[in-house]
């Protein structure tokens, strides 16, 4: 770029007519005023100038660019007013497992207006730079009151995502489909913990606690062993099934076990 190229530019830019002039250094901007006013390009501010200068014009580009993709964007994505009662959970990556975990617990009163009126009468926790309280109570909280009053069709989850964090620890990945009754399990745990300290800490067992009592009866002796196991979910068939009632009775319906051997008599029965 030669002198007169170099000055007539520097002339445009700094036009009254010109928008260029937003978010630039303004030192830079005196540094070409005091030079233009001055006339004086002198050979040892020749370079420094066309060097600022092309910085000046790189950044100008760049932001115009970003500008017009970001509008861009919106352009294409734009808010969708809410028509009809329900809301999505904008979705993350591979994140539609929860996205239907939550929705479904949203939708049961008990949970919902239970998690919401939760106090763990703890202050927001800073500790995580991404987030301005990684509490998963607080965060679920502030999702709930989002679906419940927003005007528009979805709401973002990411905060909600990064405050969930698995039984070691780890934050789960946007990018890793998990298996939902997996997941399932491990936010009650998390919400469990997190309602101890209020009126609600029996919330999770009082809605979702399952006691199934096992029944062995030896086929020789007739003993009868029982064991009891907690669950929160349990895996019914849905192939070939009419509905839900047949799928319980499925469920608890009799079966025999092979090579099953008796404490009573010590014998192995079939």
């Amino acid at each position: 770029m030669e002198y007169n190229e170099t000055k007539t530019k520097i002339e445009e830019i700094f036009s009254p007519n010109s928008n260029n002039t937003n978010s630039i250094n303004d030192d830079l901007i005196k540094n070409f005023k005091w030079c233009i006013e001055s006339n004086i390009f002198k050979e040892k501010k020749f370079k420094e100038i066309i060097s600022s200068l092309k910085s000046l014009l790189s950044r100008t580009e760049k932001e115009s660019n970003e500008n017009i993709e970001n509008n861009e964007k919106e352009n294409k994505k734009p808010k969708i007013k809410k028509t009809v009662p329900y809301v999505g959970i904008k979705n993350i990556g591979s994140l539609c497992y929860l996205g239907s975990i939550i929705q479904q617990l949203f939708w049961i009163p008990e949970f919902k207006y239970s998690i919401l009126n939760a106090d763990d009468l703890k202050p927001k926790d800073p500790s995580y730079e991404l987030l301005d309280d990684d509490n998963i109570l607080h965060q679920t909280q502030k999702l709930f009151t989002f679906l419940s009053f927003t005007s528009y069709g979805e709401v973002e989850s990411k905060d909600f995502v990064l405050s969930i964090k698995d039984q070691f620890g780890k934050r789960i990945s946007p990018n890793e489909s998990l298996d939902s009754s997996e997941f399932y399990q491990n936010f009650c745990d998390k919400i469990k913990e997190s309602l101890d300290n209020t009126k609600y800490k029996y919330l999770i067992e009082d809605l979702f606690g399952i006691k199934i009592i096992e029944k062995k009866i030896c086929s020789e002796c007739g003993e009868c062993n029982y064991k009891k196991e907690e669950y929160k979910n349990i895996a019914l068939d849905v192939k070939n099934i009419k509905d839900l009632y047949q799928s319980l009775d499925n469920f608890i319906s009799e079966e025999i076990i092979n090579d099953y051997k008796c404490q009573k008599c010590n014998k192995n029965v079939y």
